[in-house]
């Protein structure tokens, strides 16, 4: 009887502590959250420039709080959407911009793209949307997990100038985290 009397006391113990063990065992709770990266990169030609424009800059993930505030959990990166759009043009209207644009390790052509032309985007709004196979995505990917940063460029020229306009990139994507 007495042993009896042991057995849901024992079963209760094993049950309170295994689930904490268990809770051990299964690892940390993953986290996902969308992400929007941002980078304004301003362009100038003087009357007396070359045509050419070569701007490098970087697309650091730390800017964005979220990933700031689980920097060190987090596991993985999924860009999904990469797009840029003109904005504050400055000269002749129907200058045409003709190039490429690097984000991380893979790159992207405007050459040939239906002539870009930074001032009727930046009249009216419009966005370009990089086309990148999923292989580029992916070493996007790595290039942001390694060290959560994008070392880009610009290159490309201009057929006319002066003008002035921005360049504005935007990364779009879910980032995960274990907790």
């Amino acid at each position: 009887m007495k042993n009896l009397r042991i057995l849901p006391l024992s079963l209760a113990l094993i049950f309170l502590f295994g689930c904490s063990l268990i809770d051990k065992i299964k690892g940390l709770e993953e986290i996902d959250f969308d992400i929007e990266l941002f980078k304004s990169i301003p362009v100038a030609v003087a009357a007396d420039d070359p045509n050419t424009i070569s701007e490098t800059f970087t697309i650091d993930a730390k800017t964005n709080q979220d990933v700031k505030d689980y920097l060190n959990e987090v596991t993985e990166y999924d860009i999904w959407n990469i797009f840029v759009d003109f904005t504050n043009y400055v000269g002749e209207k129907g200058i045409v911009f003709e190039g490429t644009i690097k984000i991380g390790p893979s790159t992207a052509d405007f050459t040939g793209m239906n002539a870009i032309v930074p001032s009727d985007y930046a009249d009216n709004g419009g966005i370009i949307y990089l086309d990148l196979n999923q292989t580029a995505l992916d070493a996007i990917n790595a290039a942001l997990i390694a060290g959560h940063k994008l070392d880009c460029s610009i290159n490309g020229t201009v057929s006319d100038k002066p003008v002035s306009f921005t360049i504005n990139i935007y990364v779009q994507g879910t980032v995960y985290a274990e907790i």
